[in-house]
Parts: structure tokens; C-alpha cells; sequence
């Protein structure tokens, strides 16, 4: 049966033969909100704001709509170029408490609390804070802390110092010399054309507090570890692990105080550059829970067998309660099959299954597999694998691998098979919470916070007016059993 319509681009009439359809086969062009270039329009396109003729001219649209804000400095109106912006682009000074002179503020020294110009007058503002609390220039030089080391180390060592312990130093000499020599050819940092250890109290926060959690559990790690032509911010010592902090301020995709975002395939480039040399690339996130990450390179403090556990079908609440304390990401909906491996009583290994969510050619998803911390179950992801195919009959199953955590090598020693890499997907994050493009897409932003801004406004324009800020991940592996 033919229709004729009115085409809802261009407003002529045209025939077709389904009745849903609401818009003709010419090419229809609409300007630039920006600079009037015409843009080419897409299906279904009507309904919505126009587009830009390029990532410049949607940068100034999406600017434009941005409320004004107060500086945290100066006070004065601004229009921010992010949601997060909360300085204007003026140059600010402020008096250094230590020599008088003025120095330059930044978003960075403001949330540090700075107020010294220059690393001189830090160290003098250090020497006076010891001074007032401890009457010495450096705490060291107070008799009580030195009694308090000292104490430390006997207790721990039996030894006052920690080059008093046998062999110390020679062994710190050859772990300098094997590190540098392994990492940049020569065996001393110094020797290097650019002399990297000038470059050394250039290190980030953020990536030392994350390498104090790992010395927290025993687990030693280098700073800065070069990799090809580019620098992974920690290695884990003695293994073919490698560590990328990724804050959202600075690993986005839309803006950071360097100017334009990052590339949407930079974190999947690091990691098949870390790949390809045999190293596994753990990607931190400001949404992961930092006790979890650190929990995947946890030394192994036990070392059990499958074959010594038994398996059972777990109870759904007992499941996702093991899920939520362990997993990366927790439990999620749709699991129907938990079966885990219990030994001596304890849960310590549990793998599940659903239908498959995202790909209707297989009928199963293999959802979750998780180990308890510190546990190393010999055969269990093959031992709960194989019993889910044989006793359950599962066949036809898909599973998920995320690469900015795993390479996914337990998938194929289960028996499923690669087929493919996903692109990076498209994250919004904000502090410690996360939504992703396709759940923005497919509910809206005024579904997912409650408001009311109606048809016709960007999703992505409010969030970045809202403080969120768009990230790519490193895209997912995908494995399958026929």
C-alpha cells in the first residue's frame, strides 16, 4: 500500500510504502548554529537541536550555553569552557607568605592550599613549621623522633638503621643497577642523555597515594616506566604489571588545562602498546574502588586446588553479596545461575550465567567470575566452566573481558574462543560516579537526575554544564563458546 506524506526535513510530499516513515530520500542540509555552514542531516534528525559543522564549532555552542560563574579568585562573571571550570582564564597573583613576592595561582596550588612561590621558600616554610613544633630545623634532628625510628627499627629489624641490615646495602646496589639497566640501558639513571632523575620530584599525588596502597600490602613498584615511546605511571616490581592512573579532570575527552581532550583510542593505544611487549595494563578509574584494583595484585597468601573444593549452586543473595565485596563492579541484574566453589566451608570462587544482554545470536552470557582476594584457585574457572556446560547443558555462550583491567587469558583456558575487540566506549564521570553513553542515550537526562528541561536540549551539553565530563575506556574483548 503506497502513502504520501509530507517530509518532515524539507516539507514535500512523497510516497512510501511504510507508514512509519516520516521523511523522504533527498539529502537535506540545515546551517551551522555557530558559523552557517550547512550540515548535512540525518535521519530522524528534525526532532533535534542542530548540529555543528565541526568539534571547534560545537566547543564554541556548547560554551555559549554554559551559565555564567563567580572566580574562586578574583570574583569576577565568567562563562566556563567545561562544566568544572571555576576560574576564569585571567592570570592571578597572590603573595607568598614566606618572601613577599608574588606568584601565579592556579586551580591546582588553590586546592593544595600552596602559598609559597618557589621550592626555597617551601623548604623555609617546612624548617620554621619543625622549628615551632619540634625546636629542630628538621624533625630527624629532634632527639625524640630519632628515639622513636630507632625504636621502630629495632623492633622490626633488630638493627637501629636500615643499612645496618646484612647485606642491605649491596642488595640495594644491584636492585638500582638491575632496574636501570632493564629500563633505559646504562646502570645508573644519571647516565641517560636527558637524565631522567632531574625529572624525578615531578610525580604526581594522585599516582603516590595509589603506590602507597600497594607498599601497604607488601607490593613494591617503580615510578614512571618508560615503554616504547611512551611512560606508564607505576610497574609492579619482579612482574609484567603496569599501572595508569586516569583521572577524569585530565584523561577526558573534551577539555583539561593542556587544552583539547585526549584522543578517544589513547587508553586502548597504551594498552595494546603494553600488549604487544607482554604486559598487562591495569587502567584506574576515579569510579573504581581503589581497595578492589589493589586486591588484583595482591600477593597469593593461599593456594588451593579445585579439585579439593566442592560445587554447589549458590543462593542468589549469598552470591551478589559476594559479588558486591569482591568484583570489580559488583553483581548486576539478570544473573539465573550462580555456582561456586566452596572450600573447607568458605566460599572462594563463584562464576555466573544469565541471558546473553547484548548480542541476541547466543542465547547465554557468562555475567561474573570472582575469586576471593589473596586466593589463588588452581582449575576453578575450569572446573565451574565445565560443570555448567555438562551438568546445566550451557552452550551457545558469550562473555565480556574488560580491557583496562585484564587481558583475558583465563577465558580461553575455560575453552572459549576470541572473536572480537569492541571500540572504547563512551563513560560520563563525575567524582566517584559514572553513567554510560548508552544509558544517557537511551534514557535522557532528565530520566536519569529528575529534572525538567524538555525535547530539544542536549544530554551531553547538561551534563558537561553539570560538572560531568565524557572519558573513553579501553574497549572490551569478547569471547565465545559455540
Amino acid at each position: 500500500m503506497k502513502y504520501t506524506k509530507i517530509c518532515a526535513h524539507c516539507g514535500q510530499p512523497f510516497e512510501t510504502n511504510s507508514p512509519q516513515k516520516i521523511y523522504c530520500n533527498r539529502e537535506h542540509y540545515r546551517p551551522c548554529p555557530v558559523c552557517g555552514k550547512p550540515v548535512k542531516m540525518i535521519d530522524n534528525d528534525f526532532s533535534r537541536p542542530p548540529k555543528c559543522c565541526s568539534t571547534e564549532c560545537s566547543h564554541k555552542l556548547r560554551q555559549s550555553k554554559f551559565k555564567k560563574r563567580t572566580c574562586i579568585f578574583c570574583g569576577k562573571l565568567f562563562t566556563p569552557h567545561s562544566g568544572s571550570q571555576i576560574a576564569c582564564d585571567d592570570t592571578h597573583y597572590d603573595n607568598c607568605e614566606i618572601c613577599g613576592k608574588q606568584f601565579i595561582r592556579t586551580v591546582s596550588n588553590y586546592n593544595d592550599k600552596i602559598t609559597t612561590c618557589s621550592a626555597e621558600c617551601t623548604q623555609e616554610k617546612l624548617r620554621r613549621r619543625s622549628l615551632a613544633k619540634y625546636g629542630t630545623e628538621h624533625p630527624m634532628q629532634s632527639d625524640e623522633v630519632q628515639k622513636n625510628f630507632h625504636d621502630a627499627m629495632f623492633k622490626k629489624y633488630g638493627v637501629k638503621h636500615a643499612l645496618q641490615i646484612p647485606g642491605k646495602i649491596e642488595q640495594q646496589q644491584k636492585h638500582v643497577i638491575e632496574t636501570n639497566t632493564e629500563r633505559w640501558g646504562v646502570p645508573f639513571a644519571c647516565f641517560t642523555p636527558n637524565c631522567i632523575s632531574a625529572n624525578r620530584d615531578i610525580v604526581s599525588k594522585t599516582n603516590l597515594r595509589f603506590k602507597q596502597r600497594l607498599q601497604d600490602i607488601g607490593v613494591a613498584s617503580n615510578i614512571e616506566f618508560v615503554l616504547g615511546k611512551r611512560s606508564f605511571d607505576l610497574q609492579i616490581e619482579n612482574s609484567k604489571v603496569l599501572i595508569e592512573i586516569d583521572p577524569s579532570y585530565t584523561h577526558n575527552s573534551f577539555r583539561n588545562h593542556w587544552g583539547q581532550g585526549l584522543d578517544r583510542y589513547y587508553h586502548r593505544d597504551k594498552t595494546d602498546l603494553a600488549e604487544k611487549n607482554g604486559y598487562r595494563c591495569i587502567h584506574v578509574w576515579d569510579w573504581d574502588d581503589w581497595g578492589k584494583v589493589v586486591d588484583l595484585i595482591r600477593p597469593i597468601e593461599r593456594r588451593i586446588y579445585a579439585r579439593s573444593c566442592d560445587i554447589y549452586r549458590i543462593n542468589k543473595d549469598v552470591g551478589d553479596k559476594f559479588l558486591d565485596l569482591y568484583h570489580l563492579q559488583g553483581t548486576c541484574r539478570g544473573q539465573l545461575l550462580y555456582l561456586g566453589l566452596v572450600y573447607e566451608g568458605e566460599l572462594v570462587e563463584l562464576m555466573t550465567f544469565g541471558k546473553s544482554r547484548y548480542d541476541k545470536n547466543y542465547y547465554v552470557e557468562l555475567m561474573r567470575l570472582c575469586t576471593t582476594p589473596g586466593v589463588k584457585v588452581v582449575g576453578g574457572a575450569s572446573r565451574l566452566f565445565s560443570y555448567a556446560t555438562s551438568e546445566y547443558g550451557l552452550s551457545s555462550i558469550i562473555s565480556y573481558c574488560d580491557r583496562s583491567k585484564f587481558r583475558g587469558d583465563v577465558y580461553e583456558k575455560i575453552g572459549m574462543k576470541f572473536k572480537r575487540i569492541t571500540p572504547p566506549q563512551e563513560v560520563w564521570s563525575k567524582s566517584t560516579q559514572h553513567i554510560t553513553a548508552n544509558l544517557l542515550r537511551a534514557r535522557g537526562y532528565d530520566q536519569l537526575f529528575g529534572t525538567d528541561y524538555g525535547k530539544g536540549t542536549s544530554n551531553e551539553e547538561l551534563m558537561l554544564e553539570n560538572g560531568w565530563l565524557p572519558v573513553y575506556d579501553c574497549g572490551q574483548k569478547v569471547f565465545v563458546y559455540e
